[in-house]
């Protein structure tokens, strides 16, 4: 049973108040009254967050924790802006596995999530461009957003996209280090909210270079999209991936079928720790959307010699699960799934389930639902369960429970 602090509370809810004061009184100080427009505009959240998971064989733990998110936007001049995201989370009570990060993943944490300046500019070959030079938060293929707690995943380095035959989006740039989804540091886990080195997350000693990626998307409408990732990691592995959607029916009556094939490559460098990788990846999925509610059926192989690395997470439909209990990256592991999304008024229902079979003959599956409301003011609640098994040839089945209670607040 947890137990809440109040003290904690207490103290916790000062502090925050402190900071977000401290935020508004810099923001006012930095509103300039000439010819160009240079307020500041706020806007963030408040949210508690308390959950409990149990691994089984005393891998148990629960934490409550209360965060906040300022986000800030300026324009310097008609083409040059900048943005700032700052996260403050305050752990109120934690008890059980404690440093355990795959396990809670929720500490204290202060730091800039984001703090970058954008050039955007129109062009004749070239539009929407938009350059971006710090901290940043980006949804790619291959490098999802993926907040799941208190923060999304940032990384620090430079971004360029732009719109090229007016229909190709292009994004390229160089990942110098990132912010991975979780709100703890200095935890015994290599994810963590701190910003660090892509060779410090794979548990290496450091020295590299970076990452860079490329990506390029086009598409004609709802009825047809392709995309193509790519990103280098010096001295360790390279990652190529490949989306196609095609639409296979529409109709009013009926809804709409889409067909989606989702694969990508991982191969190592020749020298280097990871000389040996090689993983490939193919998801199929079958979806269908009629007015508020989707549902996507697909199948998913990992093939190759290697279990696929993913320090960054990836948009695969088999990868954002609360427990990731049915290994589904290690090598060849064939996996099923099954997703539901509805949305009535201010509820959202969400369901999915994941069932994987491994070379060893071992079966392990995850189901995850979630039930959101959402209130006029601004406020949300919302609860999310996961339940996962495993079931051995020759020793004894698995199970594991994860619960998490979201209250929070937008302005």
């Amino acid at each position: 049973m947890m137990h809440i602090n109040l003290n904690a509370v207490s103290r916790s809810t000062v502090r925050l108040l402190s900071i977000l004061g401290l935020i508004a009184g810099l923001v006012n100080g930095l509103n300039a009254d000439d010819h160009f427009d240079r307020s500041v505009q706020t806007s963030g959240s408040v949210q508690l967050l308390s959950m409990e998971r149990d691994y089984g064989n005393g891998v148990d733990g629960s934490s409550t924790s209360i965060s906040a998110t300022v986000n800030l936007d300026s324009n310097l001049s008609e083409n040059l802006s900048w943005h700032g995201q700052y996260v403050h989370v305050e752990n109120l009570q934690e008890d059980g596995r404690e440093d355990a990060a795959y396990w809670l993943s929720n500490d204290y944490t202060s730091l800039l999530n984001e703090l970058y300046l954008e050039y955007h500019a129109e062009g004749d070959s070239i539009s929407e461009v938009s350059l971006k030079l710090g901290r940043q938060v980006a949804g790619y293929d291959f490098f999802p957003t993926y907040k799941t707690r208190h923060k999304g995943q940032a990384f620090g380095g430079v971004s360029f996209h732009g719109k090229v035959l007016g229909s190709v989006s292009l994004d390229l740039g160089h990942i110098a280090d990132f912010s991975a989804w979780p709100s703890r540091v200095d935890g015994s886990s290599s994810l963590t909210s701190d910003f660090a080195s892509i060779s410090e997350r794979l548990g290496q000693t450091g020295g590299d270079n970076g990452v860079q990626f490329i990506q390029a998307k086009w598409g004609q409408g709802e009825s047809f999209s392709f995309s193509s990732y790519g990103y280098h990691v010096d001295g360790y592995y390279d990652t190529l991936g490949l989306k196609v959607n095609y639409l296979l029916h529409e109709s009013e009556e009926s809804g709409a079928y889409n067909v989606s094939v989702h694969a990508f490559q991982q191969e190592g460098t020749r020298s280097g720790p990871f000389s040996s990788q090689d993983g490939r990846v193919v998801e199929l999925n079958l979806n269908y959307k009629k007015n508020a509610l989707s549902m996507d059926l697909g199948w998913t192989h990992v093939g190759g010699d290697s279990t696929i690395l993913n320090p960054f997470r990836t948009s695969f439909a088999i990868d954002a699960t609360l427990l990731w209990y049915t290994n589904q990256f290690e090598r060849g592991t064939d996996s099923a799934h099954l997703k539901t999304l509805y949305k009535h008024k201010q509820w959202t229902f969400y369901g999915a389930f994941i069932a994987a079979q491994h070379q060893d003959d071992r079966e392990e599956t995850e189901a995850n639902a979630v039930v959101k409301y959402q209130f006029e003011n601004d406020i949300w609640v919302a609860f999310k369960g996961g339940y996962g098994t495993r079931d051995y040839e020759a020793s004894p089945d698995q199970h594991a429970r994860d619960l998490r209670l979201f209250v929070g607040r937008s302005f």
